[in-house]
This record gives C-alpha cells, sequence and structure tokens, in this order.
C-alpha cells in the first residue's frame, strides 16, 4: 500500500506539472494584440485624476496610444503615449499546482504629461477585458480597458 500511495503521489506531482508549464506556455505577449479603450481614476501625486483614451497592442510587447486626462479638475490636452508589456504565467492562490492564470506588467512613458506609470494588469473573458492598477509610488490610479 506504501509503495502505491508513494507512486501516486509521484504521478500526481509529475502530471500536475506538465499541466501547468502547458498553463504557463498559453499566457504569451502574442495574447494581447489590437486596440483597446479604457477609462481609469484615481490620485497622481495626491491629486485627484481621471483619464479615457486607448491602446493598441502589438502582440510582441509594444503598446501606444492615445490619452486624455483631468488632474486635480484641470483638464489637460490629448496626447500621444507608448509602452512595453510582458505577459506571464501566475499561480492563482497559495497551494501549490493550483490554477494557472495570465496577468501582465506594463510601463508606459507619457511625455505630454511628463508621467512614466507602471501598472499590473489581470485579463478576462479571454483578453477582451482587462483590469488594472498602477503599482507607481505616490499613483493611485485602477480602471478597465475593453477590446474593440
Amino acid at each position: 500500500m506504501t509503495r502505491l500511495a508513494i507512486l501516486t503521489a509521484l504521478l500526481t506531482s509529475v502530471l500536475a506539472s506538465g499541466v501547468r508549464a502547458q498553463d504557463q506556455d498559453a499566457c504569451s505577449n502574442g495574447n494581447i494584440r489590437g486596440q483597446y479603450s479604457f477609462v481609469a481614476s484615481g490620485t497622481v501625486g495626491g491629486a485627484p485624476f481621471a483619464t479615457a483614451g486607448y491602446g493598441i497592442y502589438d502582440g510582441h510587447g509594444n503598446v501606444q496610444g492615445v490619452i486624455q486626462a483631468s488632474l486635480n479638475g484641470s483638464v489637460l490636452p490629448p496626447t500621444g503615449w507608448s509602452g512595453t508589456y510582458t505577459v506571464s504565467a501566475m499561480i492563482a492562490g497559495t497551494t501549490p499546482g493550483g490554477p494557472t492564470v495570465c496577468v501582465l506588467n506594463k510601463t508606459v512613458d507619457i511625455p505630454g504629461y511628463k508621467l512614466v506609470v507602471s501598472f499590473f494588469v489581470t485579463a478576462a473573458n479571454g483578453f477582451k477585458e482587462l483590469r488594472f492598477i498602477a503599482t507607481t509610488g505616490g499613483t493611485t490610479v485602477s480602471g478597465t480597458a475593453t477590446k474593440e
């Protein structure tokens, strides 16, 4: 009985590892391609911030777009932005071998606003919906983006 338990445990861990590796291969920069419109709000440097715009993802880790924002009640002019992103796999939960989800890390440069911001992004509905939160200190911004 002990040998059967050990064999079962080994087989299960090998099979679980294979499933995880396969899931991780499914998470790549190619998962996100095309145009997404977005809205976001929060604070930048302690001032209220709201924005709308769009980004075009190339499927190779590059993104560019247009944004218009309001900062502390002042409407800023529309301006272009560009950035990079990386899609990677992450184990959900705290149990080894748990389900794998795809997440993005993105950094954008908005020269017209003299602002560089990094984001943690989750994807839903086959990468048709994105939910993001800023990870840059002094910036509390979150929002959603939808594939056009």
